[in-house]
């Protein structure tokens, strides 16, 4: 059984210095004010403060005036597994994406901020959390991934509704426009114009962020579709291709061994071995 990677406490700041978790952190600032420390500065923390630290990165929270806050920490491979209906929200590519990977490499002076009804309800979630987690009672990691789950659609529904239009923002309306359309033809100037940004400094900026170009991303996307397909139905592969929005099934089999490693037969057979066990 896979270990169950999470920890939820409701936290009084130590003033401590900067140090990292192996586990990424979701941090709601319930009451008071603070400062959030990482190593490119300082930003004030308010009630209804709302954001996601990636692991391994180092930060601090600091009291200024009676700072209470959730942190919940958990693995993002077990509980941020993308769903098709998660990924077409902007909100969730903005908070637990975007966002982390613009802290991690330079001050980022902005966050979700909920309003006083939207906390409460934030806050009500967490509490089933974490009373889950501290009874642990038969069954409580299957609750506490579903409460998970409901709090992140509803942060990223959060997002969408509270969002500026702010550079942040418009990557995550491009992330979801290409969950939305992968299957059809998207170009750079597309791309670039959701994001309202020159195709230069969009391709350069993406590029920072992602360590892929647009379009190989959009083509990873493609990809990962079709080994979904290629788990979960017994479609030829040149059907998978044309699912996924590739028009000439050579061109998707080079694709695929030069991302994947594999030709997307041998990654079949594998998945279907392992089906069997």
């Amino acid at each position: 059984m896979t270990h169950f990677r999470f920890h939820i406490e409701h936290c009084v700041p130590d003033n401590a210095d900067l140090s990292s978790h192996d586990l990424s952190e979701l941090i709601v600032v319930v009451e008071g004010c603070g400062l959030h420390l990482t190593e490119f500065g300082e930003r004030k923390l308010e009630a209804g403060d709302v954001f996601v630290i990636n692991n391994a990165q180092e930060h601090a929270i600091h009291d200024k005036d009676g700072l209470r806050y959730y942190h919940v920490l958990y693995d993002p491979n077990q509980f941020l597994k993308p769903t098709p209906d998660t990924t077409r929200l902007p909100g969730y590519h903005a908070l637990f994406h975007i966002e982390p990977l613009f802290r991690s490499t330079e001050a980022l002076d902005t966050s979700l901020r909920l309003r006083r009804d939207a906390l409460d309800h934030v806050v009500a979630v967490i509490a089933q959390m974490q009373d889950e987690y501290l009874r642990q009672t038969p069954g409580f990691q299957t609750i506490i991934m579903a409460y998970f789950l409901q709090l992140v659609v509803y942060l990223a529904r959060q997002y969408d509704a509270e969002n500026t239009p702010d550079t942040l923002w418009h990557f995550a309306r491009v992330l979801a426009y290409i969950e939305v359309h992968y299957q059809e033809s998207i170009t750079l100037e597309e791309l670039a114009a959701i994001a309202d940004m020159s195709i230069n400094h969009f391709l350069r900026t993406f590029k920072r962020l992602f360590g892929l170009s647009p379009i190989d991303y959009v083509i990873r996307q493609r990809l990962l579709k079709a080994c979904q397909l290629m788990q979960h139905t017994d479609d030829p592969i040149n059907r998978i291709a044309a699912q996924v929005g590739f028009a000439d099934s050579n061109y998707f089999s080079r694709q695929f061994r030069k991302v994947m490693g594999k030709s997307p037969r041998e990654l079949r057979k594998e998945l279907q071995a392992v089906a069997l066990i």
